[in-house]
């Protein structure tokens, strides 16, 4: 049994103004490290055995006021990094859009591709999965908490959950927020998601 604590960095200046950010490094703003704080008293019951956390610095700083009153440092893990999003990086839609991004506007309407200079899904999908493995093969039946990406999470339900690529843009996953997914030993249970704070507890009782 596992329970995969996903949870996606704070608010940032670029996820504010809904830009890309993908690979480029961006530091939380004020409202996204009180974002993070809001869950800092769950974490504390829950009493993780570890706290994965991306290598970017968005992610960083997130699982390091979590770790604070845990006295625990975070396990960065380049797997855990953001989708690139290449020459997509520092714009919003509507930019991309005005450009007249032929690769964007089919992105905008579903299609899955990977922008110049960018990462494809497939990578991101294979270390993903690869992540997942590394888990249950070292921390089965350990609690974990892991600090990522919007992209990162969606792969995550995607391929714990079993689910085709079509679903990639179906979950909405806000900076700030948790999602939980169970492995059981007969089952996979989606948890929580996207929640600004567990009020029922990360793990809610009867969810084994």
């Amino acid at each position: 049994m596992i329970h995969f604590v996903l949870i996606r960095h704070g608010e940032t200046l670029w996820t504010k103004e809904r830009r890309y950010q993908g690979k480029t490094n961006t530091p939380l703003t004020a409202k996204g490290r009180g974002q993070v704080r809001r869950f800092v008293s769950e974490i504390s019951k829950f009493q993780p055995d570890v706290i994965f956390s991306s290598q970017l610095d968005r992610c960083k700083e997130s699982a390091k006021i979590f770790c604070s009153p845990l006295n625990k440092k975070p396990k960065v893990d380049a797997r855990l990094d953001e989708l690139g999003f290449g020459v997509w990086e520092g714009k919003t839609a509507n930019e991309l859009l005005e450009e007249k991004d032929a690769s964007y506007e089919k992105w905008s309407k579903g299609k899955i591709l990977t922008p110049k200079g960018g990462e494809s899904i497939a990578s991101l999908k294979k270390r993903i999965k690869s992540f997942i493995r590394y888990c249950q093969s070292h921390y089965d039946n350990k609690k974990i908490i892991i600090v990522t990406h919007g992209g990162p999470i969606r792969i995550f339900l995607l391929e714990l959950l079993k689910l085709s690529e079509q679903h990639l843009s179906q979950f909405r996953i806000d900076p700030g927020s948790m999602t939980v997914i169970g492995k059981y030993q007969y089952s996979t249970q989606l948890v929580l998601l996207n929640s600004p704070t567990p009020l029922k507890g990360i793990v809610p009782h009867g969810c084994v």
